[in-house]
């Protein structure tokens, strides 16, 4: 008979239940055991909250000496309880204030702070969790390691056969049924250390452990030691499938209401949790338990959250990443199809409104004007609140501006509308990039990039092919229609098949989605979500004005994007000015009509077609000619091959001059044009690659800069060049005098 005593003990047969009976029956005492159904959710029934708000065991009660109950929950605060009222003896502890008192009580918080803890997230997810992580297995399983040789180098050291003194204490009590329970939370090697081993034994062979350990029924973990691994994976299948309900009934039991965050992140509900979180959550193997667990919030979360949607774009499908991407494409590829199409334009046009080729030419400078300044203001706001409707708005804008080029009886009316279009225009040929940014990582952007590099390139030499076959069977009005039908329905396809692809908008919308199912811990409190950076979300004057100065504020202070820009500018000016030149030489040196001139444009398709496929397998090529040189995820790696395919636009350029005259082939400047093509091709594909490897989620204001810089360049340059008369004004004598030639002159 022992020690009568007022106590009950709620218990089952887990490590930090098997501390508190292997405690009383080590003292001694008389105690009454109520065992809780795991399986029939009783640790959330109300009764047992009434003993422990937590929902958890172990936890008892007791008489004062006055018989008034005493309510005692979690298994360390029930040993020190037992010891400061049982065990005056010190049967299982140390007196209080001794050095080895201080030292229990500094293993004990390592065991229920440390070992216990983090064993239970090892067995949790090698054993129960709905899908096996490798991560958090082996996080935790390590962890666990770590602490165990830390247990053995303490055992070494002090050499006793117990944790700390020269007898049992509670420490002893509280770590050993997580070392019996080692195999099944999967760290089977624990007993290859030798003086836990001989520790364990030890503790094994006393009465109090015995009995205490086969309480409320038999104890089963040592047996689990023995078994192969498929046989404790089925042990552990009932488990599972009653967790697995729990959960469904905890989180039903929830009637509280939400908590509600502001946009500052402050808590509008005092009682509520805020857990910032970051991109993590949109990896496909997150959870709400891992999350929670790794905060070390104890709580009861839903399993829903599986949305595809709202995962992050890096882990869409192939599939999907190319239906985003097609109407984006297409609307790019319409872009600069746009600009090279009213080229074709130029006879009936001047025809029409009697006006010269500098009149007609201002079309392409406006629509070269709102090709700069609308990505200006666009880029940032669509890395802030999306992409989505920022293309589906510039779609509508693209349209209607192509309306009103097809509509209009007036040179007025022309220039507006194109400046309509160049606006609309301007954002499926800059911010596509951000999307395929957006979409791959830089290891896997070079095909999908050079791809959108395709479709700016092949527009352009598409624009007066098409356009130069329609004018002279169908008017000048029918290059707009055609421009209509292909852009509206490239905008549908947009509207309908188009994601939204920023991570950080991704981000917000989980949170959301989240936050949209109730978790809360055991005493009710509730868990909200929010993005760990926070972003103003309100549109004003002021935010418009500094999405504007952004992509400014980067082109005047990167280096690597000035020096870029100025690269592809240039690129762009060729570009754009080939378009005037080819029309002039073929008309006068060879005699062409507008089908023929457009013909000629058939080279830039096949340039673009040429370059894409070099594009493709210059990165596997490259690897293999200089495996040693530099890594394939380098920004730089991207610019090998531009190298060496960029000095195809000075040698077309050259080609061009030289080959166009009436004594040669009209197929020879067709060559150089393709040549040309070919380099600015490169130029243009190395810019949008290395700007995207380096600016990363920024990637559209960089390009965005680079798209003022690329509109700009000419009107920049004949500013500059402006000054040169004023500084011979004021300087021109002083200038002259040191001129040896001008002196002679004189």
């Amino acid at each position: 008979m022992g020690i009568k005593t007022g106590i009950t003990l709620y218990t089952e047969g887990t490590p930090n239940g098997l501390k508190i009976s292997i405690a009383l029956e080590e003292l001694g005492l008389e105690y009454k055991v109520i065992t809780l159904d795991f399986s029939k959710h009783e640790k959330k029934e109300p009764w047992f909250l009434d003993i422990n708000p937590n929902g958890r065991i172990p936890a008892i009660t007791d008489k004062d000496e006055f018989g008034h109950e005493i309510k005692v929950f979690e298994s360390g605060a029930i040993l020190e309880y037992l010891v400061a009222r049982y065990d005056e003896g010190h049967k299982i502890s140390y007196p209080y204030k001794s050095k080895e008192h201080w030292e229990s009580i500094s293993w004990l918080m390592w065991q229920v702070s440390g070992l216990g803890p983090i064993q239970g997230q090892a067995n949790h997810f090698t054993r129960y969790a709905p899908e096996k992580m490798k991560y958090s297995i082996d996080r935790y399983v390590s962890e666990s390691h770590r602490l165990y040789r830390t247990l053995d180098q303490q055992l070494t050291k002090n050499g006793t056969g117990c944790i700390v003194g020269e007898r049992l204490t509670i420490v002893d009590i509280a770590v050993w049924p997580w070392v019996a329970a080692h195999n099944f939370s999967g760290l089977p090697d624990v007993m290859k250390y030798i003086h836990i081993k001989e520790w364990f034994n030890k503790l094994l062979d006393r009465p109090g452990f015995e009995a205490g350990r086969n309480i409320p029924r038999p104890h089963f973990h040592i047996t689990l030691n023995n078994l192969p691994e498929e046989e404790l994976e089925k042990f552990a299948e009932p488990g599972i499938k009653w967790q697995n309900e729990a959960r469904k009934k905890e989180a039903a039991l929830s009637d509280f209401d939400r908590v509600s965050f502001s946009q500052d992140n402050t808590v509008n509900n005092p009682n509520g949790i805020q857990l910032p979180v970051g991109f993590e959550i949109l990896e496909p193997s997150f959870t709400v338990a891992e999350l929670l667990h790794s905060k070390d919030i104890i709580a009861s979360p839903t399993s829903i959250l599986k949305i595809p949607h709202l995962q992050s774009p890096f882990s869409w499908s192939h599939r999907k990443k190319i239906t985003i991407l097609s109407g984006a494409f297409m609307a790019s590829t319409l872009a600069s199809y746009s600009a090279g199409a009213y080229a074709m334009a130029s006879e009936p046009l001047r025809n029409k409104w009697n006006i010269g080729d500098t009149q007609f030419n201002a079309g392409i400078t406006l629509f070269v004007t709102g090709f700069a300044i609308a990505p200006m203001v666009l880029a940032p706001v669509s890395e802030v609140h999306g992409r989505y409707w920022v293309f589906v708005g510039s779609g509508i804008v693209f349209f209607l501006g192509s309306l009103g080029c097809a509509v209009t009886e007036s040179f007025a009316g022309m220039m507006v509308a194109r400046l309509i279009t160049g606006n609309g225009a301007a954002v499926f040929a800059t911010l596509t990039g951000g999307v395929v940014s957006d979409l791959y990582r830089k290891e896997d952007r070079n095909t999908p990039m050079a791809l959108y590099s395709l479709s700016i390139m092949i527009g352009t030499g598409l624009g007066p092919l098409v356009s130069g076959a329609i004018v002279d069977r169908l008017g000048w009005r029918w290059i707009f229609y055609l421009q209509l039908i292909t852009i509206g329905t490239a905008t549908l396809i947009i509207f309908f098949l188009f994601q939204e692809t920023r991570s950080n908008v991704l981000l917000r919308r989980k949170c959301i989605a989240l936050n949209s199912i109730e978790t809360k811990t055991p005493n009710g409190i509730m868990v909200s979500f929010c993005p760990s950076v926070e972003e103003n979300l309100h549109v004003d004057i002021g935010i418009l004005w500094r999405s504007l100065a952004f992509p400014l504020r980067l082109l005047v202070t990167e280096s690597i994007l000035f020096w870029f820009s100025l690269w592809v500018s240039f690129a762009w000016a060729i570009l754009y000015m080939q378009f005037s030149s080819i029309g002039l030489v073929f008309r006068s040196v060879y005699g062409f009509d507008s089908t023929q001139v457009g013909a000629v444009y058939a080279a830039v398709v096949v340039g673009s077609i040429l370059s894409i496929v070099l594009a493709v397998i210059q990165g596997p090529l490259t690897r293999w000619i200089l495996p040693h040189k530099t890594s394939p995820t380098t920004p730089e790696q991207r610019l090998l091959s531009p190298c060496v395919q960029s000095i195809l636009l000075p040698i077309g350029l050259f080609w061009f001059f030289m080959s166009s005259r009436s004594d040669v082939s009209w197929i020879s400047p067709t060559l150089a044009i393709g040549s040309c093509t070919m380099g600015i091709y490169s130029i243009y594909l190395a810019v949008f690659n290395y700007l995207a490897d380096t600016y990363h989620s920024y990637a559209s204001s960089a390009l965005a800069a680079q798209s003022l810089c690329t509109g700009g360049l000419l009107g920049g340059l004949g500013l500059l060049l402006t000054a040169i008369p004023w500084l011979l004004y004021f300087y021109g004598r002083r200038i002259r005098s040191r001129s040896p030639f001008a002196k002679e002159m004189e």
